[in-house]
């Protein structure tokens, strides 16, 4: 499994949020219906504003509480990163302190490959590693891979001009059994055409001896 670990500093995160269902099984609508409802001036904007790491358009989970159950509520975020000052009275912002970060690299059919990345985080790269994850959102930056199938048109591929090359498909997340299951939010029409797509997922850690003092 390829990760590195990140030091970051603190950032903002600019953008379009929602409240949203966990969804174990199937299209998240929700979710779905918050990108679909995006204008393209508040896509042009975020890219305007984008001025850190990770580049481009991405989405990002912050849990409500500890719950990972069926229809239990998150944040959904679409948006960019930005320094922490910068500000955008049209858009939402979140703000992400200082830390440390797990960002694991992989690629391949999506969304299985995703799914499977984030299972193993949780069930193998964890209980090996001297880091547990820390609270906060878990973020997702998604590249299609040239040559290989897309969504059909009317998927969440990309909205437009503005998204196009920013890969970004939205996902939600849950906890089932004991493992960690991304869900899509694209329309059932792109279960028949999956693309092939580099992932770099990223969740907040801190060291396992920390936590435990």
């Amino acid at each position: 499994m390829r990760y590195r670990i990140v030091e970051k500093e603190p950032f903002r995160v600019v953008g379009r949020k929602a409240r949203v269902p966990l969804v174990h099984e199937g299209d998240n609508a929700a979710a779905t219906a918050h990108v679909e409802s995006r204008d393209e001036r508040a896509v042009v904007r975020m890219k305007e504003l984008a001025d850190g790491e990770p580049e481009g358009v991405l989405s990002a989970l912050v849990y409500l509480t500890d719950s990972r159950e069926e229809g239990a509520e998150a944040d959904y975020w679409v948006g960019v990163v930005t320094g922490p000052e910068a500000a955008a009275e049209e858009l939402d912002t979140l703000d992400v302190p200082a830390g440390t970060w797990a960002v694991f690299d992989d690629h391949g059919p999506y969304p299985s490959a995703l799914q499977e990345l984030w299972r193993d985080v949780f069930t193998q790269w964890f209980p090996s590693n001297p880091y547990a994850p820390r609270p906060g959102p878990e973020f997702l930056r998604t590249q299609p891979v040239r040559g290989h199938r897309y969504p059909p048109a009317g998927s969440l591929r990309t909205e437009g001009d503005a998204l196009r090359g920013s890969g970004f498909v939205p996902r939600n997340t849950a906890a089932r059994r004991g493992s960690r299951r991304l869900i899509s939010s694209s329309s059932s029409k792109s279960k028949s055409s999956p693309m092939s797509a580099a992932l770099s997922p990223s969740v907040s850690v801190v060291r396992k001896s920390s936590q435990a003092s």
